[in-house]
C-alpha cells in the first residue's frame, strides 16, 4: 500500500525543512524535528534566529487601513505593497500580515536607485526573503526594484497588475515615505478611464489627508490606503526638515572600518554600536548609512561622555533625551555568513559572521533587525 505523508516546511518562509545540509534553505536540527509533536509549527534554524534577534516594536497602523484591508480580504483583492527598499525590515505588522498573507502580492521595491546595479539580483531575493519570514508567500518574480518619481515609468508594473488582479480590486499599501504617491502619479499618466465612474478622494480620520480611488473597469477599483506610520524609525523622531537631510538621494557610498571588541561606532546622537567580544581579534565593517557620519571609536567607559559631546555637537532635531532614553539591545551572531544590523530608517552594518557580540543602543522604539546581507 502506498503512503502519502505531508511535506513539513517552515512556517516562517516557508521552504521545505531538511537536516542534511547546514548551507541549504529549510535546514533544521534534526533533534528539534525528530522532537516535534505532528502538526507542530516549525521555524528552520535560520528564521528562528532572525525571529529571536528581531525588536518586537512594530510601526502603529491606522485603524481606516486595517478596515480596507478586510475589505480587501473579503474580496479577494491584488495587495501592491510598496517598500523603500533602504530602510523596510522593521516597517511589517503583524496585523496587516494576518489580513493579506493569502491574497494575491506584489512587491514594488522602490528607491533601487540607491544601490549598485550588480547588486539588483541579491537585493531582489532578499526581499522576497524578509517577505517569507513575515508569512507572506512571494517569490523572486513577484518583486518589482524600481525608482519612483514624479517622471517614473511604471509601464511594466501597470500590466503586472493588470494581468494579475483578473478583474479584481487593487490596493495600494506602504509605509509613509515609501513611494505609494509617486506611484500613483505615475500610474494615472496615460491612465484611461474605461468606466463610468470618476477618479475620487476619500478623507479618513479626518486628518487633512486625502486618498485616490481609481476605477479600472465597470466594477473595480484601486484603492490608495493610508501609509503605515514611521513610528519604529529613525524617522519618527526627527521633525521633518531633520528627516530629510537624513535621506539618502544618491547611491549609498559604503565606509569601511574595523573594531577590536570594546570599542564602537558613534553615528552622531541616532545610534551606537559596540563590538562586545568574538573567536576574532578585530571586525571589518561595511557602513552604509542615510547620513553623512563620523565615524568615532570609544571604549564602553567612554560612551556617555562621547555621545554627550556627539549630540552637543549635532544640528539634528531629535525629540529624546540623555542616554537614558536609549534602548539597548544584545546581538550574538552565531552564523558564518555575511550578516546586516540595521536601525529602521538609519541605515546598516554588513560583516561576516564569526560568533561575535554586539550591543546597540537606539532611541527608546526604534526597531532594530539582523539578517543575512541585504547585498
Amino acid at each position: 500500500m502506498s503512503k502519502i505523508r505531508p511535506v513539513k516546511k517552515c512556517y516562517r518562509c516557508g521552504n521545505i525543512l531538511q537536516v542534511d545540509s547546514p548551507t541549504e534553505k529549510g535546514y533544521i536540527t534534526k533533534e528539534i524535528l525528530e522532537a516535534s509533536p505532528s502538526g507542530a509549527l516549525l521555524l528552520c534554524d535560520e528564521c528562528h534566529e532572525e525571529q529571536s534577534k528581531e525588536n518586537k516594536g512594530e510601526p502603529n497602523v491606522p485603524e481606516d487601513l486595517l478596515r480596507m484591508l478586510k475589505g480587501a480580504k473579503a474580496s479577494d483583492a491584488l495587495i501592491v505593497y510598496v517598500i523603500d527598499l533602504f530602510s523596510f525590515e522593521c516597517a511589517f505588522s503583524s496585523k496587516i500580515n494576518e489580513l493579506i498573507q493569502k491574497l494575491n502580492l506584489i512587491v514594488i521595491a522602490n528607491k533601487s536607485d540607491l544601490f549598485p546595479k550588480s547588486s539588483y539580483p541579491s537585493l531582489r531575493s532578499f526581499v522576497s526573503h524578509r517577505f517569507r519570514t513575515k508569512g507572506l508567500m512571494i517569490k523572486d518574480d513577484d518583486v518589482f526594484l524600481t525608482s519612483l518619481s514624479s517622471l517614473g515609468d511604471v509601464s511594466e508594473i501597470k500590466r503586472e497588475i493588470e494581468e494579475r488582479r483578473n478583474g479584481h480590486d487593487v490596493y495600494i499599501i506602504g509605509a509613509r515615505t515609501s513611494g505609494q504617491t509617486f506611484f500613483l502619479n505615475a500610474f494615472l499618466r496615460g491612465y484611461s478611464n474605461v468606466s463610468t465612474r470618476y477618479v475620487t478622494t476619500k478623507e479618513y480620520e479626518g486628518k487633512g489627508e486625502r486618498y485616490m480611488q481609481i476605477p479600472l473597469d465597470m466594477s473595480s477599483t484601486l484603492f490608495q490606503t493610508p501609509p503605515i506610520s514611521l513610528s519604529n524609525s529613525i524617522l519618527g523622531i526627527m521633525d521633518l526638515e531633520s528627516a530629510l537631510t537624513i535621506m539618502p538621494k544618491d547611491i549609498i557610498k559604503t565606509r569601511k572600518t574595523s573594531l577590536k571588541p570594546g570599542e564602537g561606532l558613534f553615528f552622531g546622537p541616532l545610534a551606537f554600536l559596540f563590538y562586545e567580544k568574538s573567536n576574532s581579534h578585530h571586525v571589518e565593517l561595511e557602513i552604509r548609512a542615510s547620513m553623512k557620519i563620523d565615524i568615532v571609536k570609544a571604549n564602553d567607559l567612554g560612551k556617555e561622555k562621547t555621545f554627550t559631546k556627539l549630540r552637543n555637537a549635532s544640528s539634528l532635531e531629535l525629540k529624546i533625551g540623555d542616554l537614558e532614553y536609549y534602548d539597548a539591545y544584545d546581538i550574538e551572531i552565531e552564523e558564518s555568513g555575511k550578516r546586516d544590523i540595521g536601525v529602521a530608517g538609519l541605515g546598516f552594518v554588513s560583516f561576516k559572521g564569526d560568533n561575535q557580540k554586539f550591543r546597540i543602543y537606539v532611541p527608546r522604539g526604534v526597531a532594530i533587525y539582523c539578517s543575512r546581507s541585504k547585498m
